[in-house]
C-alpha cells in the first residue's frame, strides 16, 4: 500500500459553501447521509476538510446545463 500526500489546499466547509453555492447545511447533510453524495471530504482530529482538487473535480463531473 503506498500513501501518497498532496499539496492540495485543505478547504474549510465554509469555503467550500463559498466556492459550489452550497450551503453549509447542504454539505453537511451530503456528509452524514453516507451516500457518496458532494464532493470527497477528510477528517483531521475533529475538524471535517476538503481537497480543493476534490471539490473542483466533483463540480465537474456534474456537467454542465445547456443555455
Amino acid at each position: 500500500m503506498t500513501n501518497t500526500i498532496t499539496t492540495d489546499r485543505l478547504l474549510t466547509t465554509p469555503q467550500v459553501s463559498e466556492l459550489t453555492g452550497l450551503a453549509v447545511a447542504t454539505l453537511q447533510n451530503m456528509r452524514s447521509r453516507g451516500l457518496g453524495e458532494g464532493p470527497r471530504w477528510v477528517k483531521i482530529g475533529r475538524s471535517v476538510r476538503y481537497r480543493e482538487s476534490d471539490c473542483l473535480a466533483w463540480i465537474e463531473s456534474l456537467g454542465t446545463v445547456a443555455a
